[in-house]
């Protein structure tokens, strides 16, 4: 009797290991599941190598863009400190005083597009050691403390448009759309906090343009109530020769098909802008005024953008004897020559007093100084043999959509070429 019942207690107990032995692996099962669960949520391919097996965190972190990342940023942050201290608070450094918008500045040469101002800012900055800008007059991030030479600061001297709706339509067409290639900004020329600082162009930049042009459109003219926003103690008028002026212009802003000026094609925001900027360049294209809203050709683009650009200078001069200083001949002029038409060797019109004696001391006594010397074109050589020289019978040959010529064209260009050896 005991032996069976020692033998029921030997069942009962191993039955009841058996269960929980069934109740364990079947826990172990489920959590194994629950581990393969969440190993598949950390990697889709768990078969492939470890090094696939990385997170987006880890790839991230690895990757050598994000390790350079702070080196990049460092050099930013430098660059923008440089600019500040030097510009903004040079009295920290005990360096040259900060210049306000509204402070004056020694110099503004304008120039046609084309006609050497880059290669005369280069030169007047590395040879002379002055802080003059192609283009910018903002004084907080530019060394454009001693001037600027520009082709868009001609502004000054145009005329605005009587009929208003013209001048408004002229302001939407130069600030509609950023171009590049016409070399223009509104933060090259005054600082502003309303617009985001990265350059590129919105509808707040364009609101700015606006505005910037409207306030000096015609400010360096008599009838400008308020002036300009920027004063410069002297201005000068940049010529290079027409002809060839009109050959740089016809590389950089036509489409020309194997050299064929008579087939090429002007870039049209270019001729927008000249449109804008001169009014009267439609009337260039037609005298009985049928063919006014025609594209002109390359020849015929470019001409009349330096026609009209001369003519608004020396119809400037003519009403304000003080608007421009002087006029030179960029291939025959030195920067020491330029210097002192402008002003930095003469006390009594120099507006920061150190570079009095530093510039006579170069352009007087250093007889073998580069800066005396004639400008050898080092920047912006566009025109590598794509043009040929021109001459006043090209209008004849590729400047006219008419026939047998453009003689408009052709004797306005002649009587500018004899214009410009009169006024240097």
């Amino acid at each position: 009797m005991l032996s069976k019942n020692a033998e029921l207690r030997r069942r009962t107990s191993n039955g009841g290991r058996q269960r929980n032995y069934k109740a364990e692996s079947k826990e172990h099962h489920q959590e194994r599941e629950k581990r393969n669960a969440k190993s598949s949520l950390t990697t889709s391919t768990p078969n492939l190598p470890r090094k696939s097996q990385e997170t987006l965190g880890q790839t991230l972190k690895s990757h050598p863009l994000i390790l350079i990342l702070p080196l990049v940023l460092l050099g930013y942050a430098l660059y923008r400190s440089y600019y500040f201290l030097m510009l903004q608070r040079p009295d920290l450094l005990n360096l040259r005083h900060a210049v306000g918008l509204e402070e004056p500045r020694q110099l503004l040469i304008v120039g046609t597009m084309s006609s050497g101002t880059t290669q005369v800012a280069a030169d007047l900055s590395s040879q002379l050691g002055l802080e003059v800008a192609h283009e910018a007059s903002d004084t907080k991030w530019y060394f454009a403390r001693d001037g600027t030479v520009s082709w868009f600061h001609v502004w000054r001297f145009l005329e605005p448009p009587m009929d208003r709706h013209t001048w408004v339509t002229s302001l939407k067409t130069l600030c509609g759309d950023y171009s590049k290639k016409m070399g223009y900004h509104p933060a090259l020329f005054r600082s502003t906090s309303s617009c985001r600082d990265n350059g590129s162009w919105n509808t707040c930049w364009a609101r700015e343009c606006m505005a910037y042009l409207e306030r000096e459109w015609g400010c360096a003219l008599t009838s400008h109530t308020r002036g300009c926003e920027t004063p410069f103690a002297t201005t000068l008028f940049q010529m290079r020769h027409p002809l060839r002026t009109m050959e740089s212009l016809i590389v950089k802003f036509c489409v020309s098909h194997n050299g064929d000026l008579e087939n090429s094609s002007v870039f049209l925001p270019f001729w927008q802008i000249v449109q804008a900027m001169f009014p009267s360049a439609n009337s260039w294209l037609s005298e009985d005024g049928e063919d006014h809203n025609r594209i002109p050709t390359c020849v015929e683009a470019t001409a009349i953008y330096t026609l009209e650009y001369y003519t608004s200078i020396f119809e400037a001069s003519m009403k304000n004897e003080h608007a421009i200083y002087a006029m030179y001949n960029v291939e025959s002029t030195t920067p020491c020559e330029i210097a002192e038409l402008a002003g930095f060797m003469d006390p009594s019109r120099l507006v920061y007093e150190p570079h009095g004696d530093r510039i006579r001391a170069i352009c007087e006594s250093r007889k073998d100084h580069p800066a005396k010397n004639l400008m050898v074109s080092t920047k912006h050589k566009v025109n590598k043999g794509y043009v040929s020289k021109l001459s006043v019978d090209s209008f004849r040959i590729g400047g006219s959509m008419r026939s047998p010529s453009d003689e408009r064209l052709e004797n306005s260009m002649k009587e500018l070429i004899t214009a410009r050896a009169e006024h240097s």
